[in-house]
């Protein structure tokens, strides 16, 4: 059977992730893990990615979120956390960090320090950094976790530059990072990953994509699965993202997507919220609208049962299980995106061809021959202006969304 890349849903920070802890059932009488195996089976999703900056000082993690053996757990090892400031960096974190991935995780990543943010322009001091910390894995790992290795960068020289001083450690497979914002970054990455043939290699199981949530990273994860599936590749491609959480934390209420136009369909639900007694409006309207005008819009399976989970009270005052479900409807319209995307990617290039428009067909076209040309480089380099320009029009529109969808 073809592999399609696992997405990995980070929500264990926030509101949905104390819901999850707390273990927070629905109107139904349904709990909120779509990971339990209480869950409705149809809809389960049992993969879940946690950091361990968040949680490197808690313990019996596992139980108080009721995961258990069924569920595939992907350890964050908080590099970007170190990057962002959020996690003072000291090289006593390397033993913490790697205990808690071996004892809270299946998969994880190496503790390596992106070179962004705080760490903008420190190409060289990341890479030292992160080579002493993957060695220190390296030696030290109990064998309990599959780790990947990882490669950063922000073109095609440093992403290249980053696996030559990574790639002798042999770990279960590899990650990029700096995907997520920049089709010139995601593509680097893939290439600096195929460069010497580390997709044939059989201890790579996983290669992991750190970060994507926009509908063009789908098509490329989904045509890169594809075609490693058709060198036969034993690697699984994996990717994660906190977006359908994070924008309900706007408000952002997803409708739909467009797989031409590549974008998700959003409305805003006004965040009105009644909190002891005492209104809390961010918004002004001269009339409060109705309870029953606050339905979630059921737009696949998953949301019309969802429509059994909560009161439409709970949307318009935004309480515990308001937010939950919002969560989880957004979540659904990201699977069902994920879904059709593999479906058309799979299928008959005919039709894809007719889904999406000529520049993404070209992008895909190039994912296929990296994997298959056995020179990622020179095809690479053959087209990485073109790549340049049309990844500068894509991130340029997916900005623009989220500044309207911050704007709420």
């Amino acid at each position: 059977m073809n592999k399609e890349f696992i997405y990995y849903p980070s929500f264990s920070a926030g509101a949905y992730g104390n819901a999850i802890k707390n273990d927070l059932i629905m109107e139904n009488g349904m709990t909120c893990r779509f990971y339990d195996n209480r869950f409705n089976s149809e809809f389960r999703h049992p993969f879940f990615l946690w950091p361990a900056a968040h949680f490197k000082n808690q313990t019996n993690l596992k139980e108080k979120f009721g995961f258990d053996d069924s569920i595939s757990l992907f350890g964050d090892s908080g590099g970007y956390q170190v990057a962002s400031g959020v996690l003072k960096w000291n090289p006593e974190l390397k033993l913490q960090i790697l205990n808690w991935l071996e004892e809270n995780s299946n998969i994880a990543m190496n503790l390596d320090i992106p070179p962004r943010l705080t760490y903008e322009g420190k190409m060289d001091e990341c890479m030292e950094i992160s080579h002493a910390n993957i060695k220190y894995f390296y030696e030290n790992r109990q064998g309990k976790t599959k780790f990947l290795n990882v490669i950063q960068g922000n073109d095609e020289h440093s992403y290249l530059g980053w696996y030559q001083k990574m790639k002798d450690f042999q770990f279960d497979g590899w990650s990029i990072g700096g995907a997520g914002g920049s089709l010139y970054r995601f593509m680097s990455g893939i290439m600096a990953f195929l460069s010497e043939n580390e997709h044939l290699k059989p201890h790579n199981e996983y290669f992991h994509v750190l970060g994507t949530s926009k509908i063009s990273d789908f098509f490329i994860l989904s045509q890169l699965q594809k075609s490693l599936n058709d060198v036969g590749s034993p690697v699984q491609l994996t990717t994660d993202s906190s977006s359908p959480n994070r924008a309900t934390s706007f408000g952002t209420i997803y409708i739909g997507y467009d797989l031409k136009r590549m974008n998700f369909k959003s409305i805003h639900y006004p965040k009105h919220t009644i909190e002891h007694g005492k209104d809390k409006s961010n918004f002004s309207t001269k009339e409060l609208v109705k309870s029953n005008d606050y339905k979630l819009p059921e737009l696949n399976q998953f949301t019309k049962w969802l429509k059994e989970c909560y009161n439409y009270d709970d949307i318009k005052n935004w309480t515990s299980l308001g937010y939950v479900t919002a969560v989880l409807h957004n979540f659904s319209i990201f699977k069902s995106a994920i879904s059709d995307i593999n479906y058309y990617v799979q299928g008959e290039p005919y039709i894809l061809e007719q889904i999406i428009d000529s520049d993404m067909q070209r992008i895909l076209n190039i994912v296929d021959l990296m994997v298959k040309s056995g020179n990622s480089i020179d095809i690479f380099n053959k087209n990485k202006e073109y790549i340049k320009s049309i990844g500068s029009k894509i991130d340029d529109e997916v900005k623009l969304s989220a500044f309207k969808t911050n704007l709420f």
